[in-house]
């Protein structure tokens, strides 16, 4: 895990140089976006994740908030790096190939955790942090985290759409200024139905669809073994 910015390259340098040294690293992951996408999937602030730098840095409000957080290890910031591998394979962020993933990749990430939730709260299992952290491990492993990702991914694309029903150019919020940019980075973002009432339906049709899914069998398996 990078702490420290270069700490990768210089990594993959001394290992070009000592090939037989242990352990031998082929990825890395930066501690500041793990943090950003903890933040986006638990605690529901893709805005602020996608929007700004400092409450994430050492002494901001939510780097305090997260570390400080009971059950919070490890284990969390493993979750959210398979989080933050499920969003790169559907190309979220800068060269994005579909308008709509240019400036959501912390949104989905939002919204797979929600899902993730939603499968807990179903089959009556606990759904605190550590119990979707668990979860979200689980799934990863047992290869079916991507089912909860193609489902998603629908959402924002459908969300995204110029014309469409239940999209974000239709929020009462959005309307007022017609700024994507700001709406997306807002802290109310996904919160209420107030900010974002097309967003939170387009969700929860989701969750509906899903449950009827024939990979939903093997989801329940896997879910209930873990947590």
């Amino acid at each position: 895990m990078e702490i420290q910015r270069g700490a990768w390259e210089a990594r993959r340098a001394y290992q070009k140089q000592n090939p037989l040294a242990l352990p031998q690293y082929t990825e890395p992951a930066n501690a500041f976006d793990l943090l950003k996408a903890y933040a986006a999937g638990w605690l529901i602030e893709p805005g602020i994740a996608y929007g700004k730098n400092p409450p994430f840095a050492p002494g901001g409000s939510l780097f305090n908030k997260i570390v400080n957080e009971a059950g919070f290890g490890t284990n969390s910031l493993f979750a959210a790096y398979q989080l933050q591998k499920l969003a790169a394979r559907y190309g979220f962020g800068r060269g994005a190939t579909k308008p709509s993933r240019g400036q959501t990749r912390y949104l989905f990430m939002m919204v797979v955790v929600g899902l993730v939730k939603d499968s807990l709260i179903q089959l009556e299992r606990k759904s605190e942090k550590t119990d979707l952290v668990k979860a979200v491990q689980a799934l990863a492993h047992a290869g079916l985290l991507e089912h909860y990702g193609d489902a998603a991914v629908d959402v924002i694309d459908d969300y995204l759409v110029q014309g469409g029903d239940d999209t974000i150019y239709l929020e009462p919020e959005y309307k007022k200024t017609n700024a994507l940019n700001a709406f997306l980075k807002s802290e109310k973002l996904g919160k209420t139905d107030e900010f974002s009432p097309n967003l939170r339906t387009q969700i929860s049709l989701a969750k509906k669809i899903f449950r009827k899914g024939e990979y939903f069998v093997n989801v329940k398996t896997v879910l209930a073994a873990s947590v």
